[in-house]
């Protein structure tokens, strides 16, 4: 018996795939550019008090504009990266699966076992489909409702 498994892929264009190169090349060098600064700014030789809390709240300006500029340009390319990102394909692939009736022989033209193991697949997915029944439902009465009740 094959199985047909279907999964749904986008198929993206030359431009797509550029825009989504872009959007994470983007995203590198933002993160590098902040341990960059960070780093920097460990660096500064400091004397006074001042000067140590200039160098604070110059990193806080620094790490603060940097971070504004990350999280419009990830919008921005973000939302180009949506927009690009192609058709929708949908991939097969086939699975070779054993069947209850691959031990059969049919050249010998016994069929009796067939209607068998015809009617405890049936059977079977019958069980399935009922057993796949929401657990979760509630009584129509809704008495099990806390919601929005104060005790």
């Amino acid at each position: 018996m094959v199985e047909v498994i279907k999964t749904e892929k986008y198929q993206r264009g030359t431009f797509g795939t550029f825009i989504k190169w872009a959007f994470i090349a983007f995203n590198v060098v933002m993160l590098v550019w902040i341990i960059g600064g960070f780093h920097a700014a460990s660096t500064i030789e400091v004397h006074s008090n001042a000067e140590r809390a200039g160098r604070a709240i110059g990193s806080a300006i620094g790490v603060a504009s940097l971070l504004t500029l990350w999280v419009f340009g990830d919008v921005i390319l973000g939302v180009m990266v949506l927009f690009t990102r192609g058709t929708k394909v949908i991939v097969e692939k086939s699975i070779e699966r054993t069947s209850p009736l691959g031990a059969m022989s049919t050249s010998g033209g016994d069929f009796s076992k067939a209607d068998e193991l015809i009617a405890q697949l049936k059977r079977q997915q019958a069980e399935e489909v009922i057993t796949r029944q929401p657990q979760y439902a509630r009584s129509q009465s809704g008495a099990g409702s806390t919601f929005g009740k104060r005790r």
